[in-house]
């Protein structure tokens, strides 16, 4: 996925919050999870699920993946011919 969809959902969260909090004065929270009287603080909206959604791929991509090397840097440096091979001869 591009990064730029990783940016997307948490900025279009946060735009959506905003708009309800100027529109509204309140950012309008729908759905309301417990389990009988026990009631965690787990009431959210779509805006919030998809700030969510946005720093958990960031994060899991920050995490788990490593870009490959651009550039010349560490190309032909003479390591893998041996010391004592000139390469631009």
């Amino acid at each position: 996925m591009p990064t730029r969809w990783r940016w997307a959902w948490c900025w279009g969260g946060a735009a959506g919050n905003i708009v309800d909090r100027i529109r509204l004065g309140y950012v309008v929270d729908w759905a309301d999870f417990h389990i009988g009287a026990w009631q965690p603080f787990l009431v959210f909206n779509v805006a919030d699920a998809a700030i969510t959604i946005g720093v958990v791929i960031l994060l899991a991509r920050a995490l788990l993946v490593r870009d490959k090397p651009t550039g010349d840097s560490g190309k032909n440096s003479g390591a893998e011919h041996g010391p004592t091979e000139n390469i631009h001869a």
